[in-house]
C-alpha cells in the first residue's frame, strides 16, 4: 500500500473512533504527567535545600586577619570567577541614634556592597547605613528614612536580613556603615560568597591579607554558617534520585499503553491481514494513528508541566521542566513502540482463534 493509503486509513480509524483516542490521551496524560511530576518534584525539592543552604549563609566563608585586610583587594574579590557577593568589616564605634538615646547600637565598618552578602532591601539611590531588620524594626526605620545620631543626620540604604539560624552572631542586631574609599584603609575580616566554597576559595581569601613579614599571627578561616554542613553537592543529589528508574518507568508504562490498545484491536488488524494488507503496511498504520493523538497529547502534557515548575519555581525553571518533559517524552516512545511490535506480532492464522475468542 502507498503512504498516502495507509494515512487516509488511519485518519479515518482516528475520525470513527476505532482507535479510541480520546480515552488513550487521557491515560498516557495520567500516566506519564504523574512519573514527570514525580521526577520534577524530585529534582525541585533538591534545587530548594541548594538555596536555603545558600540563604542560611553556609557559602559565606571568612578569613580573620584584625587589621591586616586590604579593603579595596576583598571589595573586588566580588568580580571574581564563581564569585558571588564578597567584602571586608571591621569593628566601629556604637551609633547612638536619638530615637534611643540610651541604647547605643553596635556598628560595624564595611566596604561598599557588604550587604550583598545578605537577602537585603537596598536603594540605590540612597547613600547611608544599613540596619539589620531588627534594628530597624525597634527603631521604626524604613528605606530610604533619615534618623539623628550621635554622628549627625544618616539616611537608612538598606535593611538586611541575619537571622539566628546558626550563623556566627554579631550582625543580627548592628548599623552597617559603608567606606566608599578603601584603598588604604584595612579592616578586621573578608568575607566571600562562593556557591561551592573549596580550597580556591581560601586561596582567594589570602589575596585580601596585607600581613607584615614578620608577623607571628595566622590568619584564621570560618564558615557564616556551619549549622547545615560544609558543602552542599547539589549535582550528586540530583544523580542519586531515581531519575533513571522513573525514566524506564515512563518508556514502559508507555509500551504498555501502546501494546494494549493495538492488542484490543488485534482481529480487527488480523482481518486486514486476511484481506491481503501487508504487515509492514499495517505497522506504520498503527503508528501514524498513535501518533495523531501522542502528539497533541505530548503538547498539553508539556503545557501543565511549564504550569507546574513556573507556579512553584522562581528560577531554574527550564531545568527542572526539562527532567519532566523528558518522561513524556520516553513516554511517547514507549507507546510507539509498544504500538508497532504489538502489530507487527499479528499473524493471518490467528484469525479464526480470535474470532473465537469474541
Amino acid at each position: 500500500m502507498r503512504l498516502e493509503s495507509v494515512s487516509s486509513e488511519a485518519l479515518r480509524n482516528l475520525m470513527s473512533g476505532t482507535v479510541r483516542s480520546v480515552v488513550l490521551l487521557l491515560i498516557f496524560l495520567a500516566s506519564s504527567g504523574g512519573i514527570a511530576m514525580t521526577a520534577m518534584g524530585s529534582v525541585a525539592g533538591v534545587l530548594q535545600e541548594s538555596r536555603e543552604f545558600a540563604n542560611s549563609g553556609a557559602t559565606v566563608t571568612i578569613i580573620t586577619a584584625p587589621e591586616s585586610v586590604s579593603g579595596e583587594s576583598c571589595r573586588r574579590l566580588a568580580g571574581a570567577p564563581r564569585v558571588r557577593a564578597a567584602g571586608a568589616i571591621a569593628e566601629a564605634s556604637p551609633v547612638v541614634f536619638s530615637k534611643l538615646p540610651s541604647s547605643p547600637v553596635p556598628a560595624k565598618r564595611v566596604t561598599d556592597g557588604f550587604h550583598r552578602l545578605f537577602a537585603a532591601r537596598a536603594d540605590s539611590g540612597v547613600a547611608g547605613v544599613f540596619l539589620s531588620r531588627e534594628a530597624a524594626s525597634v527603631l521604626g526605620l524604613d528605606v530610604g528614612d533619615s534618623a539623628k545620631t550621635s554622628r549627625g543626620t544618616v539616611r537608612v540604604a538598606g535593611i538586611y536580613e541575619f537571622p539566628a539560624d546558626g550563623r556566627i552572631a554579631g550582625l543580627g542586631y548592628a548599623v552597617l556603615i559603608p567606606e566608599s574609599d578603601t584603598g588604604h584603609v584595612r579592616f578586621d575580616e573578608c568575607w566571600i560568597d562562593v556557591p561551592h566554597p573549596a580550597n580556591e576559595t581560601r586561596s582567594l581569601l589570602w589575596t585580601a591579607i596585607l600581613l607584615p613579614a614578620d608577623s607571628s599571627e595566622s590568619p584564621s578561616f570560618a564558615q557564616l554558617n556551619s549549622s547545615r554542613g560544609v558543602i552542599f553537592d547539589g549535582a550528586a543529589r540530583v544523580a542519586a534520585l531515581p531519575i533513571t528508574a522513573l525514566n524506564w518507568a515512563a518508556c514502559l508504562s508507555g509500551f504498555a499503553i501502546g501494546a494494549a490498545a493495538t492488542r484490543l484491536r488485534r482481529l480487527e488488524l488480523v482481518s486486514a491481514l486476511h484481506c491481503g494488507i501487508s504487515r509492514e503496511a499495517l505497522v506504520l498504520q498503527t503508528v501514524i494513528e498513535s501518533l495523531l493523538w501522542l502528539v497533541p497529547g505530548a503538547v498539553i502534557a508539556a503545557g501543565g508541566l511549564g504550569l507546574v515548575s513556573q507556579g512553584e519555581l522562581t528560577e531554574d525553571v527550564s531545568a527542572v521542566f526539562a527532567f519532566g518533559f523528558r518522561a513524556v517524552i520516553l513516554s511517547a516512545i514507549g507507546v510507539v513502540v509498544g504500538t508497532a511490535t504489538a502489530a507487527w506480532m499479528n499473524r493471518e492464522h490467528h484469525l479464526f482463534k480470535y474470532f473465537k475468542e469474541r
